[in-house]
């Protein structure tokens, strides 16, 4: 290998390292390495997740299970994204969790320039235009014009650092299958990284795989991309195989699709968007394979437009409720895609210029360029200090990146692309190509205008890696938390006010079980959609709260109507209720809640005894939707379509709504003796049981419900959230019953519920098991048998 040649890598390797170090100096890489709890946003609960993974699924050697913190408990990443959560338990191994759980939250985001670098180069780019093409493309993590949908810094710092995860071995993956269709050697690597996409987000795979189609029109590429798909998912199916049968058994949380057009054509794309149009432009005159990319811009666009149009064109059809698929998920592919193109245009109009240029200039020429932009930009950013409100676009002077001890000017920046530029140029010397170090250029001072723009989301890294110990409210947050710790453990429903973000975030104590190590369980959690008892939890949390969040539209929630709440409270047989504003301390007070604990301006009533198991007094039901609810999802104008498609969970809202109905279980399914019903009013037919009985020894474990009945044969009611997993010796059932909760039938006075592994977790690790076998010994293959 020559010099020149190692030189000229040697570019594309400090391109990709400039833009990565760029992200690594906003987020705050000195907090990182801080030994604390971080907070912000969702993140502030997220925290939870990995710690029980590490503390309760592995040890009883799973990766998916239960777990009793949240939502009277709730299957733990059958829904979620386990793979950062396992990297997060091994680094726990060699240093601080929270040091642990920072990096990971960071290492998406970091990994996302050199994927975009080697995506484009798999699609044909060479070495000039491919730095330039992947830099722009990456550098969506440095956008704010979005905080929540994913990829950028914001949204991670928001909670979705998994989707950064995701999102970028996505583009590993996808690079990796253009190349294997030449190189089959490199099928086992495609097959791997597309599953760990989809172990770090499935609405990302789904956007992988969409733009993965185009490579089957290539000689060979049929063939590699069916394989990558089949040999990905067996890889993965130990965690996508459950999550794809009992996807029925989530929340559904109607999200409202976005509307405004603003969202797809933000300010902060428009000056770029001349440059993305020249660069399809060009890429279509090289013959460039952009096509993965083209889908990635078009598929968010379509969706968006499907989604706010079809609903105003064919109301009676459509409707106009939530989508399972929220079209803001797709919209970082929008951006990225445009902002691949214009580093496109700019890349390989770099080289138009260049080939009309002499083949060799000195390298002093392109790097003086880069130098003087710099000291330009500081003389902008200067300007726009002394408050002449210079502006370029959306973009406002900058103003220096503050970390503790050290503050970086734009006067240290240009002096630093100055040693820079100094530096490469003597080591490159003078012969370096034009358009090699120009495209060196073009990268450094992409990355130094990207991090100019940024605003906010340092703060936001500063907010969260300064943790829950570094706020001043620290001290009254964890005296909240020892008071909580010395009670008996039990369910805690804590009202809701968004004045908890002095903490970090408003969801703080979702963390009761993580602090007190799972002896006292928060009704409310993150993993929303995991457990089918997230509506009616919300209910309750408008009932008990001043101010609540009420986050999913439709419920029938009644604010602040605590005697309606503490008989909601005791349908999931909640313990403890915390107050945090005075006006629900008074309305507890003013209704005879007995107060046992206080912490400043938090108070702690007790609502035992609760029973966890308990014989029912009247026969369940079981609810038969009167027409088939399939055809009703399909056929959705036949006669009194609402009836067909209405679910067991859209009733059972209904049915909770009546306060008189808590005592009538309706279950799903049940013995042919238990009357079956269509309606509503129906429910309070059901005559009472032949027997009561005394239930007794009742101990809730982490996969494991056992208690003792003198009522055998008798329904009992279990107040713990339905899932499939659930089996039951000693008792026929479990059946799902109403709100979300289960009913057994004991057959004998000795009850035992197990949460185990179905045919589909197994059929999952085995499809795992022959991948990764496969994977194995694809790899270890001679060098000449695995290209052939």
């Amino acid at each position: 290998m020559t010099t020149g040649t190692s030189m000229r890598r040697w570019f594309v390797v400090l391109g990709v390292g400039t833009l990565t170090l760029a992200i690594l100096a906003l987020v705050r890489p000195d907090l990182i390495l801080v030994a604390n709890t971080p907070t912000g946003g969702d993140m502030g609960a997220h925290v939870l997740g990995p710690a029980a993974l590490r503390d309760t699924l592995l040890p009883s050697g799973r990766i998916i299970g239960w777990s009793n913190d949240w939502f009277a408990g709730f299957p733990l990443f059958y829904f979620y994204f386990p793979l950062p959560a396992l990297v997060i338990v091994a680094l726990d191994l060699v240093m601080p969790y929270g040091v642990a759980f920072k990096i990971v939250t960071v290492l998406g985001l970091l990994a996302t320039p050199a994927g975009a670098v080697y995506l484009a180069r798999s699609l044909g780019f060479d070495r000039v235009a491919g730095l330039v093409a992947g830099v722009f493309g990456a550098a969506i993590v440095l956008t704010e014009s979005y905080t929540i949908y994913g990829g950028n810094i914001p949204s991670t710092m928001a909670g979705e650092f998994t989707y950064s995860w995701s999102f970028a071995l996505g583009l590993f993956a996808l690079g990796a299958t253009v190349r294997a269709v030449d190189a089959p050697r490199l099928r086992p690597l495609a097959a791997l990284l597309l599953a760990l996409t989809a172990l770090s987000h499935v609405l990302t795979t789904v956007m992988v795989v969409l733009a993965m189609i185009p490579i089957m029109t290539r000689r060979g590429g049929a063939s590699t991309t069916v394989l990558t798909w089949v040999w990905g998912f067996a890889l993965s199916a130990f965690w996508a195989l459950p999550l794809l049968v009992r996807i029925g058994l989530t929340a559904d949380m109607g999200w409202r699709p976005l509307t405004a057009w603003e969202e797809i054509f933000p300010t902060e794309l428009w000056m770029v968007l001349p440059f993305a149009i020249l660069g399809v432009v060009l890429s279509a005159r090289r013959r460039l394979f952009t096509s993965p990319i083209l889908v990635m811009g078009v598929v968010p666009v379509v969706y968006f437009w499907l989604t706010t149009s079809l609903p105003r064109w064919f109301p009676d059809l459509i409707g106009t409720g939530s989508w399972k698929l929220w079209n803001g998920r797709l919209i970082p592919y929008w951006y990225f895609a445009v902002l691949f193109f214009a580093g496109a245009g700019l890349g390989l109009g770099w080289q138009w210029v260049t080939e009309r240029l002499p083949w060799r200039l000195p390298t002093w020429v392109p790097f003086s360029g880069a130098a003087l932009l710099a000291w330009g930009f500081v003389a902008v950013s200067a300007i726009g200090g002394r408050n002449h409100g210079v502006t370029i676009g959306s973009w406002q002077p900058w103003s220096g990146l503050t970390v503790p001890g050290f503050r970086l000017e734009p006067i240290t920046l240009a002096l630093l692309l100055t040693a820079v530029a100094l530096v490469v140029g003597l080591r490159a010397g003078y012969t370096q190509p034009v358009a090699e170090t120009g495209s060196f250029v073009l990268a450094m001072v992409v990355s130094v205008a990207w991090v100019a723009s940024v605003s906010f989301a340092t703060g936001w890294a500063t907010w969260n890696f300064v943790g829950y110990e570094g706020k001043e409210t620290w001290p009254e947050y964890e005296a909240v938390l020892r008071t909580v710790a010395e009670l008996e453990p039990g369910r805690v429903q804590w009202e809701h006010n968004a004045n908890l973000q002095r903490f970090g975030t408003p969801m703080a104590l979702m963390l009761l079980p993580y602090w007190t190590e799972g002896t006292h369980h928060s009704q409310e959690g993150l993993f929303f959609e995991s457990s089918l008892t997230t509506p009616f939890h919300f209910v309750n949390q408008s009932e008990m709260s001043f101010r609540p969040s009420s986050p999913i539209p439709g419920l029938p929630y009644r604010t602040f109507d605590m005697e309606r709440g503490l008989r909601h409270l005791e349908a999931y047989a909640v313990d403890y209720y915390i107050s945090v504003t005075p006006e629900a301390r008074e309305k507890a007070d003013e209704i005879g809640m007995e107060r046992i604990a206080e912490s400043g301006e938090f108070v702690v009533y007790d609502l035992r005894p609760q029973q966890l198991v308990e014989v029912s007094s009247f026969v369940p039901s079981v609810y038969v939707p009167p027409r088939s609810e399939l055809l009703g999802q399909f056929v959705p104008l036949v006669e009194d379509s609402d009836r067909i498609r209405r679910s067991f969970s859209s009733f059972a809202l209904e049915w909770y709504t009546d306060l008189e109905n808590l005592a009538y279980p309706v279950t799903t399914e049940g013995p042919e003796e238990w009357p079956r019903i269509t309606e509503l009013d129906q429910v309070r037919e059901a005559g009472p049981v032949a027997t009561g009985g005394v239930v007794s020894e009742v101990e809730l474990d982490d996969h494991r419900i056992s208690f003792r009945t003198t009522a055998v044969g008798v329904p009992h009611v279990v107040k713990v959230s339905y899932f499939a997993n659930w089996q039951a010796t000693g008792a026929d059932g479990p059946y799902r019953s109403t709100p979300s909760l289960m009913v057994v039938v004991p057959t004998e006075e000795s009850v035992v519920l197990e949460f185990r592994n179905t045919w589909v977790e197994w059929l999952g690790i085995g499809l795992s098991v022959v991948g990764l076998v496969y994977l194995l010994g694809m790899a270890l293959r001679p060098k000449d048998d695995a290209t052939r």
